[in-house]
């Protein structure tokens, strides 16, 4: 994800920027575009959040120290977590920050087959299709002893069930990009703990087939899938949502 240029107008009915990286630690900015970029939200009264990767176990050591050379010059900035381990540690370490469930946390289903799973199966089925994690009380439990303020959903192609969050703990709704696989093992390097960010250099790829003919895209370590239409507000609102986290381009 990456930020405006300061002074840069954002979007009509958008009023805050999401920065960061979900799939890949080697894709989050440098601290001093952060720290720029939320210094500057802070002056145009524009909303701001750090988002944090997926993290393998041998780059914690290195996503943590970069997370807390935030913290420490942004005390108090909303981070969104999409990695238990990496949640864990910043709780463990006292950081100040406003917590954030992202959406890798939730467990949700979004590949394009489900909604033909979905036409088949019971009702009791098809309520699990459109759930997620935090629809149990033990995940929900777990998310207050991490201190979290807020969860992201994806909106589903087949629906999304909105889960009975605690008091307290908001709700946002992504998309239009559905994030459907995540790879641990990246497709452009040998060494993932050791990466030049190839990824960087190839523009989004388009992939389809014969038997399976609704689009999936590629970009870094993730696969996507696209919600051809936005949803009206009525249904955010039915959710019980109040953010929208909507991105213009595949993130990364």
């Amino acid at each position: 994800m990456s930020a405006p240029p300061p002074g840069a107008v954002l979007p009509p009915g958008f009023d805050g920027i999401a920065l960061g990286a979900e799939f890949c630690p080697w894709r989050v900015p440098p601290l001093s575009e952060v720290v720029r970029t939320a210094r500057r939200c802070a002056l145009d009264g524009v909303g701001f959040s750090l988002v944090t990767p997926v993290v393998r176990e041998g780059l914690l050591g290195r996503t943590a120290g970069w997370l807390a050379g935030i913290v420490e010059a942004l005390p108090g900035v909303e981070v969104v977590f999409n990695d238990w381990g990496l949640w864990r540690l910043a709780r463990a370490q006292g950081l100040p920050v406003a917590a954030v469930a992202g959406r890798l946390l939730g467990r949700q289903r979004r590949g394009p087959r489900v909604v033909a799973l979905l036409a088949e199966g019971s009702p009791g089925q098809a309520r699990a299709l459109r759930g997620s994690l935090w629809d149990g009380a033990e995940a929900r439990e777990r998310l207050l002893k991490l201190g979290g303020v807020r969860v992201e959903l994806d909106l589903l192609v087949q629906g999304t069930w909105p889960p009975p969050l605690p008091p307290g703990v908001a709700l946002s709704v992504c998309g239009p990009w559905l994030p459907v696989t995540v790879a641990p093992a990246c497709p452009w390097t040998d060494d993932p703990l050791d990466c030049s960010r190839p990824c960087t250099r190839h523009p989004p790829a388009r992939l389809a087939t014969r038997q399976d003919p609704v689009p999936l895209w590629s970009r870094g370590n993730a696969l996507f899938l696209r919600r051809e239409a936005d949803p009206p507000p009525s249904y955010v609102a039915r959710l019980g949502a109040d953010r929208w986290v909507w991105s213009p381009e595949i993130p990364a």
